[in-house]
């Protein structure tokens, strides 16, 4: 299956976005142009007419970021101990979806107690606590890390 982007990348961000349609050959039936992401596309019109003319398909979806929600809010951990941090925004249109964590910003208040990679994958250093940011479409919500 092919798919769609809303747009390859986003404008503002720069960001790659998620695969929002998906294009199989034929039209009708189980075949033809379906929805992917889950509030991005609302519905797609599967005829003739569109599958000869690819500019007629319309993606009726919001995906503007409403709020970010990072999980688990809070952790305690021991020193060298790890712990994945998971990014879902709730869309304008009141669906969520989870975030490449790739594309969200993390940071720490303080790297001498715990630290934050790109994917958001958090490695505790040593006891006492920070806190850890993630940033998303401006949105941002954080994981508070206690290492014990």
């Amino acid at each position: 299956m092919t798919t769609l982007r809303d747009a390859a990348v986003d404008p503002v961000a720069g960001d790659f976005l998620p695969p929002v349609a998906g294009i199989s050959p034929g039209i009708h039936g189980n075949q033809g142009i379906h929805p992917v992401t889950p509030g991005v596309v609302s519905s797609v019109e599967d005829t003739q007419e569109a599958a000869e003319n690819a500019d007629m398909i319309k993606f009726q979806g919001n995906t503007i970021a409403q709020s970010l929600d990072v999980t688990p809010a809070t952790t305690t951990k021991a020193a060298a101990a790890t712990q994945q941090l998971v990014a879902t925004a709730t869309l304008k249109d009141g669906s969520t979806t989870k975030v490449v964590t790739a594309l969200t910003a993390w940071t720490t208040s303080d790297a001498t107690k715990a630290t934050v990679s790109a994917s958001g994958l958090i490695t505790a250093v040593a006891t006492g606590s920070a806190t850890i940011t993630g940033t998303y479409k401006g949105k941002t919500d954080t994981c508070v890390v206690t290492v014990s």
